[in-house]
């Protein structure tokens, strides 16, 4: 009987029209399934020949077994075979149990979704921002598809195996990566670093295998499959006796075991990312049999590695060598126009108000990530909206759920004693004043007097208005100025100095350590970085660098001393003020002018 008349009878038997009502998706998994464990028992003999060893036991038992029947006859050798298979039992179920155990710890908690899924996160309407970075990125995960790398084996060209995100936490790699799976239909898996550690050794590495062949399957499904691993440092840091950064060894005789590396796992996962991507002969097998049914051939999918850490230099060299995870992308807190753009983006899925000011936002968040934003936003703010019996959320909201995402949680002092509250509300003054003069370009965000759960007594926060990567050494000046201005205004004020200005002075003691090592005083570098004021050229020269900032800060209050009174005054009226009311102060004539 040829092939074609076993395809019609088979589609006789299984059509739903004809026979049974059995919908065509059931018919078509079973015949699949079959393929499959057919494929299994035509494989089994090409199994058995490579493996050398089980192939010899069986000769042997095979031979012991004709020779036992040939002298000593049939009964002995049932009752060898009784008592063999009794001992066999024995031991299979002492290791089924263990391969039990290991099984079930070798199961990790994974984020996993198909392409098709329902909720799927897309750059559509999730990922808002970064334009080129997501850009470039997309070029390389494109290829992974089918077509792609169609493309690719036109060129003789390989896909990437695996890409590292680096930045800060908070910028967006885990929803950079499934926004990825999701705009490439790729199947997606992600998990943590830890998620492969255990407390048993050979564990972890298990869960790298199974991960691996679960990723595999996905990507034979849909073309492709994107594992994602933050904090992936947890696992591929730097293993005992490998040179990290500036050629410094990395960990020590235990480096394996309480390094990065712990317990083979690194070693797996870099063993898992080489292996071999050529068609198997039982896939072959699989595909021929496919093909007689009319179905599509199975083809072998792309895995991409993908991993996200902050800490890119204590990662193994192993790992991020050619071409293993060699992709190093970039993910830092946003620029100006990103930053209104993920603002855009989080207001349209909430209900606000006609006060939210998006320029303004964008410009009092620099530095701020994307992951502060969407917290604030869609989770913090709504707390001050539903509190105050309003349905729409207002600008004043998001202001105060930034605060207090940033800042930390208000928890103001009851019964505050006047004079202290005053000298918290002049210190704070002082260094907003210095800042508008000093840094015109800078724009003040909020200047508060309320303590919040950091454990500041009060704080005035400024932020650049252009993104800075770099800046001149008169800069750094200018900072010490503004840092010594609390200090100095409560002195001028109040009629003399107070405490509250320790960690001002760590910061001002910071700069002026970093101006030494930039040749700043005395035209000298410091020879020994721990003692950067030994020569006694660059102290005298620093002492008196220190002594005119102090000089000139005095000077700059003493001359706006009205717009400082009247910044005391406002604080102590409201506790705190945000950019609008800060520059309707700094921009008018005041009364006592």
């Amino acid at each position: 009987m040829d092939t074609e008349k076993i395809k019609n009878i088979l589609k006789m038997v299984f059509d739903p029209k004809k026979i049974i009502a059995i919908p065509m998706n059931i018919v078509d998994k079973t015949i699949i399934s079959t393929i499959d464990i057919v494929s299994v028992i035509i494989y089994a003999p090409v199994w058995l020949w490579r493996h050398k060893s089980l192939r010899n036991i069986l000769l042997w038992v095979s031979i012991a077994s004709l020779l036992i029947f040939e002298f000593f006859g049939l009964s002995v050798l049932f009752g060898l075979v009784s008592q063999v298979a009794q001992f066999a039992f024995a031991a299979i179920f002492m290791i089924a149990q263990f391969a039990f155990l290991f099984f079930f710890l070798s199961n990790t908690k994974n984020i996993e979704t198909m392409p098709g899924d329902k909720g799927l996160v897309s750059f559509d309407g999730d990922y808002f921002g970064n334009e080129y970075l997501v850009k470039s990125i997309k070029e390389w995960v494109s290829l992974m598809s089918r077509d792609g790398k169609e493309k690719l084996d036109k060129l003789g060209a390989k896909p990437i195996n695996g890409i590292l995100l680096v930045g800060p936490p908070g910028t967006g790699k885990t929803l950079l990566a499934q926004c990825l799976a999701t705009s490439t239909e790729s199947a997606f898996i992600g998990m943590s670093g830890t998620d492969f550690q255990a407390m048993f050794i050979g564990v972890g590495p298990m869960k790298v295998m199974r991960t691996k062949s679960k990723a595999q399957k996905k990507a034979d499904q849909v073309g492709s499959c994107i594992v994602f691993i933050d904090e992936i440092d947890a696992i591929g840091g730097s293993r005992g006796g490998v040179e990290g950064e500036k050629n410094q060894p990395q960990g020590g005789a235990a480096g394996g075991l309480f390094g990065g590396g712990g317990l083979g796992v690194l070693s797996k996962l870099l063993t898992v990312m080489d292996e071999t991507k050529e068609l198997t002969l039982r896939r072959q097998i699989v595909n021929k049999m496919r093909g007689w049914y009319g179905y599509e051939p199975v083809t072998q999918g792309q895995v991409l590695w993908m991993g996200a850490t902050n800490r890119p230099t204590a990662l193994d060299s192993a790992l991020t060598r050619p071409g293993r995870i060699d992709k190093k992308i970039r993910v830092d807190p946003p620029d100006r126009e990103s930053r209104k753009k993920i603002i855009k983006g989080y207001l349209n899925k909430i209900n606000h108000d006609d006060s939210v000011d998006v320029d303004r936002l964008a410009d009092d968040l620099q530095g701020v990530t994307p992951a502060q934003i969407s917290s604030s936003i869609e989770r913090s703010a709504a707390r001050y909206t539903i509190n105050d019996g309003r349905n729409k959320i207002s600008m004043d909201d998001i202001e105060n759920a930034f605060q207090e995402d940033i800042v930390g949680l208000a928890n103001p002092i009851t019964n505050f004693d006047p004079r202290q509250k005053e000298q918290v509300a002049v210190h704070e003054a002082g260094h907003a004043i210095a800042s508008h003069i000093l840094f015109p370009k800078k724009r003040i965000t909020t200047i508060s007097i309320i303590r919040r759960g950091s454990g500041v007594l009060g704080y005035m926060r400024d932020v650049e208005q252009e993104e800075i990567y770099a800046k001149p050494l008169e800069e750094l000046a200018a900072m010490i100025q503004v840092l010594w201005a609390g200090h100095i205004a409560t002195d001028l004020i109040l009629g003399k100095p107070w405490t509250g200005a320790s960690r001002d002075i760590e910061m001002i003691q910071g700069l002026m350590v970093g101006l030494a090592f930039h040749g700043q005083f005395a035209s000298q570098i410091p020879l020994n970085p721990r003692e950067p004021f030994a020569s006694a050229d660059i102290k005298c020269a620093a002492d008196e660098y220190m002594l005119r900032a102090q000089a000139g800060t005095r000077k700059l209050l003493e001359d706006n001393k009205a717009m400082l009174i009247t910044i005391r005054d406002a604080l102590l009226e409201k506790d705190e003020i945000h950019s609008k009311e800060i520059y309707e102060i700094l921009e008018r004539k005041t009364d006592n002018e």
